[in-house]
């Protein structure tokens, strides 16, 4: 039996599908944790956004600060959890730009007025 989130994501993905999606882009704490049961204490507000990347089809990917990447192992149903370093690299435009670079994902959606 499947959670909640996870008939979400099914519906979500279903509805990309339809729309000819290949990927969306949540930002939004509250958009991530209706999908994915995961909520990070700090967020886009603080410069620390937490990302939810839900492909058409296919596994969802979290992108989190490394010092809440326990937490959200503990708290979400998604697997592929990818982490990001306070005042390393670009932060967490590396994990999403490695993210959308390994996907064919020619449309991509966001939350257009949450995104970083």
């Amino acid at each position: 039996m499947i959670s909640l989130p996870e008939a979400r994501a099914t519906e979500i993905q279903r509805r990309l599908a339809d729309a000819h999606i290949d990927l969306l882009l949540l930002t939004d704490p509250d958009s991530i944790y209706y999908v994915s049961a995961y909520w990070g204490d700090l967020g886009i507000e603080f410069g620390r956004p937490s990302i939810l990347a839900v492909p058409r089809a296919g596994d969802l990917t979290l992108i989190t600060p490394y010092m809440e990447s326990e937490m959200a192992g503990a708290m979400t149903w998604v697997s592929d959890i990818r982490t990001y370093r306070d005042g390393e690299g670009n932060e967490w435009a590396d994990p999403l730009g490695e993210l959308i670079d390994n996907r064919d994902a020619a449309a991509i959606a966001v939350e257009r007025y949450q995104i970083p």
